[in-house]
């Protein structure tokens, strides 16, 4: 009986001392600096005028009608495209020499689509120096 008793008084102080550091650890505030991540800006926008592309093969007459949006990070980048035709329009022409090069069968799935999201992010961005394509946004999206 004497052990079971010096066993139970055990346990009950090592849960106390668990309870204890929970307590301290949970209650205590961050050293300056410590836990605290930097805010992160919001991406810009660069919204594309809208693209009709005959789609590629099958022999009928295909089309695709798109609308996208990218995200850049940063997004002073964003601004400096905006601000940019030159650039503006290259990013058009790959992206529309991209949509140009699929086929109905191509886009009209999921799978195509997500895709073709990738395929415009690698297109894109090696014109844009300092920041990248963090997103490929579809506001509109018909394939017939």
């Amino acid at each position: 009986m004497n052990k079971k008793l010096i066993i139970i008084i055990g346990l009950v102080a090592l849960l106390a001392g668990a309870g204890g550091a929970a307590a301290f650890f949970m209650t205590r505030k961050p050293a300056e600096g410590e836990g605290q991540t930097a805010k992160k800006e919001p991406p810009g926008l660069i919204a594309l005028e809208s693209f009709v592309v005959n789609l590629e093969g099958g022999g009928k007459d295909r089309f695709a009608k798109l609308n996208l949006q990218l995200t850049v990070e940063p997004a002073a980048v964003a601004e400096a495209v905006l601000d940019d035709p030159l650039l503006l329009a290259k990013i058009r022409d790959r992206t529309l020499t991209l949509i140009a090069s699929k086929t109905y069968d191509e886009l009209i799935t999921p799978l195509g689509k997500e895709s073709l999201r990738r395929e415009v992010k690698a297109r894109i961005n090696p014109l844009l120096e300092d920041g990248e394509v963090e997103d490929v946004l579809f506001s509109e999206f018909m394939v017939q």
